[in-house]
């Protein structure tokens, strides 16, 4: 962890193989996914006495001099209290590709590939509720997908997006219900959806050069926009004010 302004190092947290990094909307929590399993981190960030960045991680934690150093004690959330199997690193038959965070930290949807029989194989994705530690969703797994499957909060935290080689589904946090599906081309790239900052507006990559806008609200189209020389779209991004939609 680094203060970015002086580009002084604050602590440093034990995340073996570390895949996911993402705070909260309000910076303070740090959420790590790693070979240990999904971890949270509470951070409270104060000013040493020399007016230096002072960094404390979890309750216990007393003052730092600033010195780099392990940080102790981290306040762990462990998923084997809920269920052995989602978001388990290594667990038999079962493969974690993503873990992401809704921006409040509430919630956690994770890419989970399992072993087993045609109704129970193949690429999902699950969401475990972190204040109460139960899974609340699982999507249907999809066999003989190639690919993982791609989730995204919206930076408002209404809505969840799961993109798969063939579609898209649209999930509303906290009741979790399916509220908008689109089939996209066979020929498109597994890519991600993106939001504008108040989630009203989707942008859903739907064919190799083809980008959709979608109205959140009333989940309808508002435009296709086509790349002019039809070249392969592979990133998507909006404006803070949602004003400018960037494609590459």
């Amino acid at each position: 962890l680094w203060d970015p302004v002086t580009g002084t190092p604050l602590g440093r947290l034990s995340a073996p193989h570390c895949q996911t990094v993402q705070f909260d909307r309000d910076g303070k929590h740090l959420f790590v996914w790693g070979l240990p399993g999904w971890r949270q981190f509470p951070l409270t960030r104060g000013a040493g006495p020399d007016g230096e960045v002072e960094l404390r991680v979890g309750a216990e934690r007393k003052p730092d001099d600033g010195q780099l150093r392990e940080l102790d004690r981290p306040d762990r959330i462990n998923p084997l209290e809920a269920d052995p199997a989602p978001f388990v690193a290594g667990a038999a038959g079962v493969h974690v590709a993503r873990v992401r965070a809704s921006p409040d930290g509430r919630w956690a949807a994770a890419t989970v590939q399992r072993a087993g029989p045609p109704e129970q194989a193949g690429w999902a994705v699950e969401v475990l509720d972190l204040k109460d530690r139960t899974v609340v969703l699982r999507t249907a797994p999809r066999s003989g997908h190639a690919r993982a499957p791609l989730q995204r909060f919206s930076p408002d935290g209404r809505w969840l997006s799961v993109a798969t080689e063939v579609d898209y589904e649209f999930w509303e946090t906290g009741t979790w219900k399916r509220r908008h599906h689109v089939v996209r081309e066979q020929s498109a790239p597994n890519g991600d959806v993106h939001f504008t900052s108040d989630g009203g507006l989707a942008a859903v990559p739907f064919s190799p050069y083809v980008v959709r806008l979608i109205d959140t609200g009333a989940w309808r189209e508002l435009a296709t926009l086509e790349a002019p020389m039809q070249g392969f779209i592979s990133e998507l991004r909006f404006s803070p004010d949602g004003g400018l939609l960037a494609v590459g």
